[in-house]
């Protein structure tokens, strides 16, 4: 075996006949890896049924493969180098052998089997996953099946237990190669929640095989998931990172792949084992995937033998996932309103130099209709081909901001999974804090800052989740941006066409442009390779941008983009590369992009946005859209058939009014409803008023709280103490229920005529009007 892979031009057997170019390594390891696993099966099959047919069979594959193995030793090269593979993961196909000769290991030794043999083919194989392998990525994690199974076949309990020391406590490191122990890699690679700290589609392969050699070591004594709780966790900690359909965030060198349910089975085994109180969920999440075409009963050798039969009855089948939450790694904040397929929403704005990163600035995806449609395309087939290094890692590929056509990573990408210096976007304000309850039920905010590096511009990003009834709603996006040149704000829906209308829903006049070529190879921002270009030229109103997403047999299904206008503002659509992240009907599709540009700076006048997704032509619920900005503060007003809410954006502590409404904070949002207010959001701000309610802080510290106006009641929630002012022509004696238990709240009457009131921090309590 050499130390090196290399490629042969090859005829294929198909019906088609074509010649490849193939590495021939990796096709006897695959044909190796169909023969091995009939073995295993057989040998199960065997130990199930007592017929020696199936133990002939197994015997005489593994009988034949140790005779060949015996005589060989690992080769002394690159510590990568695995025992029968040309990399130490690709002796991942082995690691069924020694399951094998546990099932068959009395009939072996009732046949004169070399025994002995096993025993040092088992050691040398164990050595050699110790010793070889990265350990400072993935690799080392997934090669834990090979390295445990073998480690367990050896029949000296002190090898075994010492090899098993490995694995839980102790690391083995030789430069870059070796494995890091279950100790090193919770604190390194996996979040407090069990995310490995990748891109979301690595969650699955690395933790997979971490579970499946746990699973063993637990069979065999060894309380691994106990002791290392975050592995544990890591079986089903994916479930709160997921879209409303169980797929995941797709920023970096992701696909956008789904909750293993694989895991999940390993989950609910050590749930039952240890009675942990999560069971229930676990179940009702495994219902969900059953529902959705997974098959239980296709489960492999590794479900039969490790899977609990028949699923435990539950009989709360509802699913409480955080509103917030984050990726810290990442710097990954969400939002999520809803699980749904269809009506859940969920958005998040990330942005980070970690590994496996891409160089999106502050980059967002938004679901809607049932998939992700303001998608993040992933990563470009590979790490090393020509699209992925001059497109899909770079700034033009995301949605979000390029600030003086150029915005790229700090040094030329040249290919490989490496990271990609940006910089790391910090946050502002979030309201719920990641894992905190929320306090209203309509409204969530992130606000994020980001100094772009490579053109020294300050940026800060605003994102909110507004909801509008249990089927409808709609996200805001305002973008600050302060390069003095030029900056262009980029937005890709899944789509088959777009079109741009004025505030009067009239067609906008489009033309041919050169414009949006700023490249070089590799170093931001990948505009080349945008296709079909137009503009709109100068055009200083508000716009409408809408992408339709045709749906074969079913209703097309639309994302209106409503965008604020302004001076120095111009227009452009093209075709993007496709997204490798878009469901598989859709992928083979360019995906469709809209580009802002704001000439000269974009602080005062921020890009300003709503989102509305919808299914069916003209069942869009958003009616008008209007957005100011000035002062460092920005104000939309959207009126929809659901109301009418104005959203108050402010970078400052100077507070903004108008006749009837008054706000100081950061982010707020005043709600009608039939012409009569309905809540007053506010996230961290001090006060916010409309006609005669009011919350205020008690106090200068900034809070986050929320009041729903009701007709015989009132429902307040807030962080922190509060003020309100409600008018009420009771005698004063303010009455108010939480969690069912009834209490007084003190209350004096202002000059004004209304009842101040004091409350306590508090979730959800009902100030009841007619006591």
């Amino acid at each position: 075996m050499n130390d090196t892979t290399y490629e042969m031009f090859l005829q294929s057997t198909a019906p088609t006949r074509k010649w490849y170019w193939t590495d021939p390594q990796t096709v006897v390891g695959s044909i190796n890896g169909a023969i091995n696993t009939i073995c295993l099966e057989s040998a199960i099959i065997y130990w199930l049924t007592a017929d020696e047919k199936y133990a002939k069979l197994a015997s005489d594959i593994i009988i034949q493969w140790v005779n060949g193995a015996y005589y060989q030793n690992p080769y002394q090269g690159a510590g990568r180098d695995g025992f029968f593979a040309v990399q130490s993961l690709g002796d991942l196909v082995y690691s069924t052998m020694p399951l094998a000769f546990d099932f068959l290991y009395d009939y072996l030794k009732e046949s004169d089997a070399p025994l002995d043999k096993f025993e040092s083919v088992f050691e040398k194989l164990t050595q050699t996953q110790l010793e070889r392998g990265y350990w400072n990525s993935n690799w080392f994690a997934a090669q834990s099946p090979t390295y445990i199974y073998c480690a367990l076949a050896i029949s000296d309990k002190a090898k075994r237990d010492e090899y098993l020391h490995y694995f839980m406590y102790e690391d083995k490191i030789s430069g870059s190669y070796g494995r890091l122990s279950l100790t090193s890699t919770c604190e390194r690679l996996l979040t407090p929640d069990g995310h490995w700290k990748e891109p979301g589609s690595y969650h699955n392969f690395p933790v997979g095989k971490l579970l499946q050699a746990s699973v063993a070591a637990e069979k065999n004594g060894y309380k691994v998931f106990t002791e290392f709780p975050q592995l544990y966790q890591a079986s089903y900690g994916m479930m709160k990172y997921l879209f409303p359909n169980n797929k995941v965030m797709a920023f970096g060198d992701s696909y956008r792949v789904g909750m293993d349910p694989r895991h999940l089975e390993i989950a609910i085994s050590m749930a039952n084992k240890y009675d942990d109180p999560v069971l229930p969920a676990l179940v009702t999440v495994m219902g969900k995937l059953i529902e959705n075409g997974y098959q239980r009963e296709n489960s492999g050798w590794f479900g039969l033998l490790s899977n609990i039969g028949e699923l435990p009855k539950n009989e709360n089948e509802i699913i409480d996932l955080p509103r917030t939450g984050t990726l810290d790694f990442a710097k990954c904040f969400y939002q999520r309103n809803g699980v749904d397929l269809t009506r859940g929403m969920m958005c998040y704005v990330q942005g980070a130099t970690y590994d496996h990163n891409h160089c999106n600035g502050i980059g967002m995806e938004l679901y809607g209709q049932g998939m992700v449609l303001g998608n993040d395309p992933g990563i470009g087939g590979h790490y090393d081909t020509k699209v992925h290094i001059n497109y899909y890692a770079l700034f033009a590929a995301h949605n979000t901001v390029v600030a003086a056509g150029r915005s790229g990573p700090l040094r030329p990408f040249r290919g490989s999974g490496e990271t990609k210096p940006m910089g790391t976007l910090k946050l502002n304000v979030m309201e719920p804090m990641p894992d905190q309850a929320a306090v209203s039920p309509f409204c969530s905010f992130t606000s994020v800052n980001y100094l772009e590096p490579s053109t020294n511009t300050n940026q800060k990003r605003t994102l909110a989740l507004i909801r509008t009834s249990e089927n409808t709603g709609y996200y805001v996006d305002i973008f600050h941006s302060d390069n003095k040149k030029k900056n262009e704000y980029l937005y890709h829906n899944l789509g088959n066409s777009i079109s741009i209308f004025d505030k009067e829903n009239n067609p906008v006049s489009m033309y041919q442009t050169n414009e949006l070529s700023e490249h070089v190879d590799g170093y931001g921002p990948g505009y080349k390779l945008f296709e079909q270009k137009q503009t709109t030229r100068s055009f200083t109103n508000d716009i409408k941008a809408q992408f339709c997403l045709n749906v074969e047999s079913k209703e097309n299904i639309f994302m209106d983009m409503y965008i604020a206008g302004g001076a120095g503002r111009e227009y452009f659509t093209a075709m993007a590369p496709k997204s490798y992240t878009a469901p598989k009907e859709y992928q083979l599709l360019p995906n469709p992009v809209v580009v802002v540009r704001q000439n000269g700076d974009a602080w005062e006048n921020p890009f300003m946005v709503v989102y509305e997704s919808y299914t069916g032509n003209h069942k869009n619920t958003i009616h008008s859209v209007t957005g100011e900005s000035n002062d460092e503060t920005s104000v939309f007003t959207v009126e929809s058939e659901y109301g009418r809410q104005t959203i108050i954006q402010s970078l400052s502590k100077k507070a903004w009014q108008n006749e009837d409404d008054f706000f100081s904070g950061h982010f707020g949002v005043i709600s009608y409803k039939n012409n009569s207010l309905s809540y007053l959001y506010m996230g961290d701000g001090t006060k916010i008023s409309s006609g005669k309610y009011s919350i205020e802080a008690k106090g200068k510290k900034n809070i986050n709280a929320n009041m729903e106006i009701k007709e015989d009641a009132i429902i307040v929630s807030s962080n922190q103490q509060t003020i309100v002012h409600l008018p009420f022509s009771h005698d004063g004696r303010i009455i108010y229920e939480v969690n069912g238990e009834r209490g007084e709240l003190k209350a004096k009457k202002t000059k004004n005529n209304l009842w101040l009131i004091e409350m306590p921090a508090v979730m959800n309590a009902i100030i009841y009007n007619d006591e």
